[in-house]
């Protein structure tokens, strides 16, 4: 990677910190400012910035111009002034320290821990030398907690995009919605005319009249949710393409990694889950065809229930449509609805789960397990809720040290109609260091492997522990579950408007507003052609 101006440097930087304004720390900025100089020598680290007894941001210079360590360029103030330093390494390796000296004195200095690895702080002092009182700059902890390993960075994309998914599904239900009650409405204009004919007489189930309004019944039907299963065939087909891709394009963009891409999957093999793969152990024509039964079953019941009862037509219209009152949500035709729409929310999480199977089982040379994730599913199912943070090795790969076995062993997502819970892949670090350099750590593969062989002759430790501490540091352990109230107010202030809507997003971030599950807002859905703009 070819990183030119201050400005360049500190953009990339602030996709890692968790304050991504310019409220940084001296330490962070410190940090960016000795990795301006490592990855483009033409940054040169030009001195300290001291003022009013203040001990403030390494600077460095660039054609010409001072910049601190956010990019930004400088001008010295009044009762400001520019210490020359030298950058001096300690013994332990990765402990630096910016020494200013004048006429042979050290007047002050500046230490900073680093590793070749973005944000691995360990600590940031910095004094004056000559008595005045000083403010010292925020003491970072350990950057290995407070930022983001790849795990973590992986397991957030996939939280968002899951969230991006249920908007999705949101809005392929408001067209199943639509075109389900524009059906319904036809219905009822053609049976207030068909029962028209019988109304007054007694009811013969064997007569032809009754036959043939059974079997127009059916017809209508049947036409009405082969619209509904054209449409989601079409939506699930779209879907499950982009559902590879986008998994692919959150691997590699989570680990942050050049030379190599992920490998991607085939566009018939991802098309092929929605006809090919059972879930809730049937195949999704087989829960069109139950859905289509059971719905005709409970029509023409309904209608021969009143008819038997000397009701009026209203009265049977009331039965199979509902009242207003209550929303037609009262009416033999809206359990078809209510059914018809789980199908789709259990079908896309279904087929978002194997695209992302089939990316991670392409790759299982680095992401070797599968971890269960409910985070989304406020209100979880004692399944989800026992299965959450628990896993299943991909290939011949183990576990994760730590991480339990799925109970039953090879249940996913979905586990229950309605499930929303999903899976997010375990990207190994020892596996990872074999194959890519990571894009802060500038060395090449070879010579990465070069200095380990160094330290391991130098400390005599062996070198499986060497790649496994870098492995530990860069990419992390599984991360640990959370609920979606917390896991939100992680996220950026725009991304929780988007789901909450501007003025709910606001209390959320006021404290005004508690979740305890993701939250379907009217307005919010998302069109396939949306879903693949946000990646």
């Amino acid at each position: 990677m070819k990183v030119r101006s201050p400005q360049a440097i500190f953009k990339f930087f602030q996709q890692h910190f968790k304050n991504t304004g310019d409220d940084l720390s001296g330490g962070q900025c410190g940090q960016i400012a000795y990795l301006m100089n490592k990855w483009n020598p033409e940054l040169k680290i030009k001195g300290v910035l001291v003022g009013k007894g203040e001990i403030g941001h390494i600077v460095v210079e660039y054609e010409g111009k001072l910049y601190d360590g956010m990019g930004v360029p400088l001008t010295l103030r009044p009762g400001e002034k520019l210490l020359d330093v030298e950058l001096v390494p300690s013994d332990s390796g990765n402990r630096y320290t910016f020494v200013s000296k004048q006429k042979g004195r050290l007047v002050a200095e500046a230490m900073v821990e680093v590793d070749t690895r973005p944000l691995a702080i360990e600590s940031w002092e910095a004094r004056l030398i000559e008595g005045a009182e000083i403010k010292l700059p925020a003491l970072i902890q350990t950057a290995a907690k407070e930022q983001p390993t790849i795990n973590q960075i992986y397991r957030d994309a996939v939280l968002r995009h899951q969230v991006d998914v249920r908007r999705y599904t949101a809005g392929v239900n408001k067209q199943v919605a639509t075109l389900l009650e524009k059906a319904d409405a036809e219905l009822v204009e053609k049976l207030r005319a068909r029962l028209a004919k019988f109304e007054g007489k007694p009811l013969d189930v064997t007569s032809e009249r009754w036959k043939a309004l059974l079997a127009d019944i059916r017809d209508w039907r049947h036409s009405a949710l082969q619209d509904y299963k054209d449409l989601t065939r079409k939506e699930l087909g779209e879907f499950s393409v982009h559902e590879g891709q986008a998994n692919t394009t959150m691997l590699n963009n989570s680990v942050g990694l050049v030379d190599v891409e992920f490998a991607s999957v085939a566009g018939a093999q991802l098309r092929a889950i929605i006809t090919s793969q059972p879930f809730q152990g049937r195949l999704l024509n087989d829960w069109f065809n139950t859905l289509e039964a059971a719905d005709q079953v409970r029509l023409v019941q309904a209608i021969q229930l009143g008819m038997t009862q000397g009701e009026t037509i209203d009265d049977i219209v009331r039965r199979v449509v509902g009242t207003r009152e209550a929303g037609y949500a009262d009416g033999i035709l809206s359990i078809t609805r209510r059914d018809a729409q789980g199908i789709v929310r259990t079908a896309v999480n279904f087929v978002s789960n194997e695209a992302r199977d089939s990316v991670l089982e392409e790759n299982d040379d680095i992401v070797t397990a599968k971890i269960w994730v409910s985070t989304l599913d406020g209100r979880t199912t004692p399944i989800c809720q026992a299965n959450d943070g628990k896993g299943t090795p991909i290939g011949n790969n183990e576990l994760p040290k730590g991480v339990q076995p799925l109970q039953p062993p090879g249940i996913t997502p979905p586990a229950h109609f309605n499930c929303r819970s999903t899976m997010v892949g375990y990207i190994d670090g020892v596996g990872l260091v074999g194959k890519r350099p990571y894009v802060s750590d500038t060395r090449t593969r070879k010579s990465r492997e070069a200095d380990f062989e160094a330290e391991a002759a130098t400390t005599g430790r062996p070198i499986q522990d060497i790649r496994q501490d870098w492995a530990d540091a860069n990419v992390g352990d599984v991360p640990s579950a959370t609920n979606y109230n917390d896991w939100l107010k992680g996220q950026s202030a725009q991304f929780q408007d988007e789901v909450l809507g501007p003025t709910r997003g606001k209390l959320f971030r006021e404290g005004g507003v508690t979740l305890d599950q993701f939250v379907d807002r009217s307005g919010n859905e998302l069109t396939i052609e949306q879903l693949k703009a946000r990646l």
